[in-house]
């Protein structure tokens, strides 16, 4: 007889609840342990604790199972929109999604093309930031 499924630690959930009773000699996989949802990136470790009993007027047993699990970052993006304000300004704005979890910020540069004397330069944002030098 099953008394009791907990979990010790983070990261993971009981989903539900399994069969209390299980015969002599008979498998069961009625309980169903999963990494908790939203995990941000990181190493994961808990205990899931089983408490149970032979048969009635048994004393009662514990069964540790040790649960981990690696979760790699998600793979991040980030949408960048430029609004012409004026001939001499603009208004960048940026939106990263699938960074929760992770350490990081959003640079901004003004990048000026190469161009033949006599011409004025346009402002860019550049496809590698390697091409770029600082304007001020």
């Amino acid at each position: 007889m099953i008394e009791d499924v907990t979990i010790e630690g983070d990261g993971f959930v009981i989903e539900g609840e399994g069969s209390r009773e299980i015969a002599a000699g008979s498998r069961d996989a009625s309980w169903t342990v999963r990494p908790a949802a939203g995990l941000a990136a990181g190493s994961y470790s808990a205990d899931a604790t089983v408490t149970y009993r032979g048969a009635e007027g048994q004393q009662s047993r514990t069964l540790r199972i040790p649960l981990s699990i690696d979760v790699a970052p998600r793979g991040a993006s980030v949408a960048i929109a430029a609004e012409k304000i004026d001939d001499t300004s603009v208004r960048l704005s940026a939106q990263v999604n699938g960074a929760e979890g992770l350490d990081g910020a959003v640079e901004y540069a003004l990048c000026e093309e190469q161009v033949a004397p006599g011409r004025s330069p346009r402002r860019r944002l550049p496809r590698a930031a390697s091409r770029c030098r600082a304007t001020p």
